[in-house]
């Protein structure tokens, strides 16, 4: 609820006051520290009667002026440069570039173990063929491609 406040009478013992708001009677009880002052307009809520059936406020502030959005009015859109694009945190790029050293790693020792079974097989068969041509048919075989 909205309205005026006419009067503020505080308890004896400080926790609280009776509020007269806009002269409706009789005046509503307030149980806390008041920040608002006679002549101010507020937004209040009603809280539970006393037992004695007094009105009281359960919750009061000062009335603001509520901010709106005029909708008609065009709104630009952002301007977005190069250096505003969103960028990876360290630990996603560690794990993106991890993956990447992974592959090409494995790639290479794959290679190397080809070569290496080539040039082991040839030393103990005695054979005098081409050996990073029979290591090619190994990584074929390794990778299931047909050799």
């Amino acid at each position: 609820m909205k309205g005026k406040i006419t009067k503020i009478t505080e308890y004896k013992s400080g926790k609280g006051a009776f509020i007269g708001i806009d002269n409706q009677k009789p005046d509503y009880m307030f149980f806390g520290t008041i920040d608002v002052m006679v002549g101010n307009m507020v937004v209040f809520e009603e809280g539970k009667p006393t037992e004695k059936g007094n009105p009281t406020i359960k919750t009061i502030r000062l009335d603001a002026i509520e901010a709106y959005i005029d909708e008609d009015k065009p709104r630009s859109a952002p301007v977005l440069r190069a250096h505003d694009a969103p960028k990876a945190d360290a630990r996603e790029t560690y794990w993106i570039n991890k993956e990447k050293h992974d592959l090409v790693k494995d790639a290479v020792i794959t290679r190397l173990s080809c070569i290496s079974s080539a040039c082991v097989l040839l030393h103990d068969t005695g054979r005098e063929d081409d050996a990073l041509a029979l290591a090619a048919k190994f990584e074929k075989f390794a990778k299931g491609e047909k050799a």
